[in-house]
């Protein structure tokens, strides 16, 4: 029986499973689809209702029925700040995400701190919903401009205040995806298109690291705890679930806080009973199933308590 040939355009193989976010008027997506000779692998999408891609793009409607034609799912209205919560897409996992040049529209000029600071705001939603429906070995490309005063977006730091970690950055040549038309989409022109100038594509991966993710909770954590109960009689700190860690995760947070020396392997634990935590405090599982608190905060409630760091 003949395999299937895997076929690459770029850093998008034909068998990934790609899901395109903000397409203007699916030329991208098309490119990509010639390219396979097949878009079964592939979900576009857009804000806009096919109403407005018949009215803003004059090749709109017939490059999705192109994409159709070759297996794509098209769904419109899918906002790129929710897309994890849509009725199909939170039901997918990808192993490329891809948003290209994404952009508010221009309530200000570009430079201006306003608008810079709605753009931030895009990317920061579309990131956070992208990590939902990425694969774990999975990668979210975003295309961006260079320069002033694209760079006081901060993809990067971004993409790190969420759990992301830039894989690469590439250099964003349209000549590679022939037909594919960057689209302004907003304002008296949406068909015309913009210069590009210098741009890149910026690959985030999952950050796996325990320490991140130690982090991440804690905070979630605590964000949870000083936020006012609407209901303050029915208020039950209980509910609030700390997180749990292995002995392998605990480990691993020690590699990463601390250099390897003679001392960290001599590492004591207190030991306290009866005293009281706030239950904010991350709880680590021995092999024996007691519990054991980190007490740079207090002492723990458990049989034992670590005194991690």
């Amino acid at each position: 029986m003949d395999r299937e040939v895997e076929i690459w355009k770029t850093h998008y193989s034909s068998k990934h499973r790609i899901l395109l976010v903000g397409e203007g008027d699916f030329s991208f997506s098309l490119c990509l689809a010639r390219a396979f000779g097949s878009a079964s692998n592939m979900v576009a999408t857009s804000l806009d209702t096919q109403e407005d891609i018949a009215r803003k793009y004059r090749k709109g409607i017939g490059n999705v029925r192109k994409l159709e034609e070759r297996g794509c799912f098209v769904l419109h209205e899918v906002d790129a700040e929710q897309m994890s919560q849509h009725f199909f897409l939170r039901t997918q996992r990808f192993d490329r995400i891809v948003y290209n040049f994404p952009h508010v529209g221009f309530l200000f000029s570009e430079s201006n701190y306003r608008q810079i600071q709605l753009n931030k705001r895009l990317v920061k939603s579309f990131l956070k919903n992208a990590k939902v429906l990425l694969r774990k070995e999975g990668e979210i490309h975003v295309a961006h401009k260079e320069g002033e005063p694209y760079s006081k977006w901060d993809l990067v730091g971004i993409a790190e205040e969420i759990g992301l970690v830039l894989h690469d950055v590439v250099p964003f040549y349209k000549d590679e995806y022939p037909g594919y038309r960057n689209k302004r989409g907003h304002g008296s022109c949406p068909d015309a298109q913009f210069n590009l100038g210098d741009c890149s594509t910026y690959k985030f991966r999952l950050n796996h690291s325990p320490l991140l993710n130690f982090d991440e909770q804690r905070s979630a954590t605590l964000t949870a705890w000083s936020e006012p109960s609407s209901d303050a009689a029915s208020f039950d700190p209980v509910s609030l679930t700390t997180p749990t860690y292995s002995i392998a995760d605990l480990q691993a947070l020690f590699s990463q806080l601390q250099p390897p020396s003679s001392s960290t392997s001599n590492l004591a634990l207190s030991v306290t009973r009866g005293a009281y935590t706030p239950l904010v405090l991350p709880t680590i599982t021995t092999a024996n199933g007691s519990a054991m608190t980190d007490s740079r905060m207090g002492v723990g409630t458990g049989s034992k308590v670590g005194q991690l760091f």
